[in-house]
């Protein structure tokens, strides 16, 4: 009897793009922007730049964060509704805004706009983040940062991030409530949250 040949095995390797990123090759977020990009959840402020230390603004929040957990987005010619009257048919984060709003994820602002322009602070962020990750913040520990005040709006949503090490704050041992998110700091909480 001959014994015949083992058949070839072929493993398919996840596809890893090259990081076409030349200023965060360096940056300490090198890692979580290279993560997101690889998954298609981010791109460059242009084709070779993610500007990781700039603010990043609210309509660019919110595209990560609708990429991250796989919110179902309509195509923009099919959106006949605008959103919020500072979000056009032709803006290309319509179908974010959108999807964002309908998940009850933003609300907007009291005059009917969106500001997708605008920054986003930390805060705001980790409400909008671990709202759409669709976690219980209710029975997280109280954090330890000097500037989160317990009875805030935020509160719950810092003290889960920090107890689920999403966060860890600044070396004065602050969180940066009012301080602006930036691009790098996003990726960080999106790829750490992806990972658990």
């Amino acid at each position: 009897v001959l014994a015949s040949e083992p058949e070839e095995v072929v493993v398919e390797e996840e596809e890893v793009k090259e990081m076409p990123f030349v200023d965060v090759n360096k940056h300490w977020s090198k890692d979580y922007v290279t993560d997101l990009y690889n998954l298609g959840i981010v791109s460059g402020k242009d084709l070779t730049h993610f500007k990781p230390d700039d603010s990043i603004t609210r309509a660019e929040f919110t595209k990560v964060i609708i990429g991250a957990f796989g919110i179902e987005i309509k195509d923009a010619e099919d959106i006949s509704t605008m959103p919020f009257t500072d979000v056009k048919a032709s803006n290309w984060y319509l179908p974010y805004v959108e999807a964002a709003k309908e998940e009850g994820l933003v609300g907007g602002y009291k005059d009917g706009t969106f500001k997708p322009d605008a920054t986003i602070t930390r805060a705001e962020a980790m409400k909008i983040f671990l709202e759409a990750a669709g976690v219980d913040t209710a029975g997280a520990a109280k954090s330890t940062f000097k500037d989160v005040d317990q009875k805030g709006w935020y509160a719950e949503y810092v003290n889960y991030a920090a107890e689920n090490d999403i966060v860890k704050g600044y070396a004065d041992g602050t969180f940066g409530v009012d301080k602006n998110i930036s691009r790098a700091e996003t990726a960080k909480i999106v790829s750490l949250m992806l990972a658990q």
